[in-house]
């Protein structure tokens, strides 16, 4: 665990025994007590993880719920962007679902947007050939996690205005379905943030 050392540049006497076995008692307490202190750290750790993991499935239940009494994916989607949104703290967020009707998806269409005021102009369909976020998230199906938009190479920010406008950073989730992607959730920020590894799970 560590060392306690005690010494005086002053003295060349040797440690009597009476010496050792008093450094050596106060060296067992010093031990124990940082154990102690440890273990309990490592408790309220494991306390805090399991009250995040709580309250994320009572979450969880809740948007379960709001989205097995919708019918529609346009309302679906809607509510999921809405409870998502509230839960990342973000303002922008939109929601697509690609057009499988001629077999591969060629195309994505919005179907839900935040704030519901914007979508009007974000109704044409974004063609997925060619579109390097398109492309990065078919990779892997995975959630992408972009903290500076700015400093990404191939992502502009017409690759992201279907999620919001003046974007410093943004969060893709893809839609899953039978292991293939029906769909993408994208969440934005107009500052720089860094998303945490419990942001994108939650997403």
């Amino acid at each position: 665990m560590g060392v306690l050392a005690v010494a005086d540049p002053a003295r060349t006497e040797t440690v009597t025994d009476s010496q050792q076995r008093v450094l050596t008692t106060v060296a067992l307490q010093v031990a124990l007590t940082l154990e102690n202190v440890r273990r309990y750290g490592e408790g309220l750790a494991r306390v805090v993880a399991l009250d995040e993991r709580a309250q994320r499935l009572a979450w969880l239940q809740h948007i379960s719920a709001d989205l097995h009494s919708l019918l529609d994916p346009p309302h679906i989607l809607t509510s999921a962007l809405r409870q998502l949104a509230e839960a990342l703290l973000v303002d922008q967020a939109g929601a697509l679902l690609f057009d499988e009707a001629t077999g591969a998806p060629a195309a994505a269409q919005l179907l839900a947007h935040l704030p519901a005021e914007t979508a009007a102009s974000l109704l044409a369909p974004l063609p997925l050939a060619d579109h390097p976020l398109f492309e990065r998230l078919a990779e892997n199906h995975r959630p992408l996690a972009l903290d500076d938009l700015a400093a990404e190479r191939l992502i502009r920010p017409e690759h992201t205005a279907w999620v919001g406008f003046e974007l410093q950073s943004a969060l893709f989730v893809p839609l899953l379905a039978n292991g293939r992607a029906i769909g993408l959730l994208g969440f934005g920020s107009t500052q720089v943030r860094a998303w945490s590894p419990a942001e994108v799970e939650l997403a």
